[in-house]
């Protein structure tokens, strides 16, 4: 009995070690690397490009409007906004869902993010994660942020993505 519970106490451990390497989903942490670039058009019909925003800090985060968990953290993420509406960070969030349906969920739920409709699926590629056969996973509500330099700083999940982003661009703006 002695010996199931020690091998039991080591797998655990042993797991929790190599978890620790990971996000909440299992994810390897794709921090330290450069961004990829990417084109995109806005709501608001202003078309960005990543790497023409070089200089400034960008944090991107990737929803959809059926996702409670999204929908929880926008007012932290809105505060966030107005917190660094006056430093060199740009914030660009890119839903899951068609431009009608998101016009119509931010009439009740207001997210000050530049807002990407319909977007994920060319984002799929470029910041999911590969699960295989030529398929990418993209889990949401994800948060990332790029530095100044081009490079990923964050790339975290959920509600530990909000404490990331908050943290991280209080160490970038010093």
């Amino acid at each position: 009995m002695r010996y199931l519970g020690l091998c039991l106490f080591l797998s655990l451990a042993l797991s929790s070690a190599a978890f620790a390497q990971k996000n909440q989903f299992g994810y390897p942490a794709q921090v330290l690397n450069s961004a990829p670039d990417f084109v995109a058009t806005a709501l608001s019909g202003e078309t960005y490009k990543l790497s023409d925003l070089k200089g400034k800090i960008v944090v991107l985060n990737f929803w959809s409007i059926k996702c409670p968990a999204c929908e929880h953290e926008t007012p932290d993420l809105n505060r966030i906004v107005d917190e660094y509406k006056n430093k060199d960070v740009v914030f660009l969030a890119f839903a899951h869902d068609a431009q009608p349906k998101v016009q119509r969920f931010l009439q009740r739920n207001p997210f000050k993010y530049e807002i990407f409709p319909a977007s994920l699926q060319q984002m799929m590629t470029i910041y999911g994660r590969p699960i295989g056969n030529g398929f990418f996973d993209l889990p949401f509500p994800l948060h990332v942020v790029i530095n100044k330099q081009g490079i990923v700083e964050v790339n975290e999940l959920g509600t530990k993505g909000v404490k990331a982003v908050r943290r991280k661009l209080a160490e970038l703006t010093e």
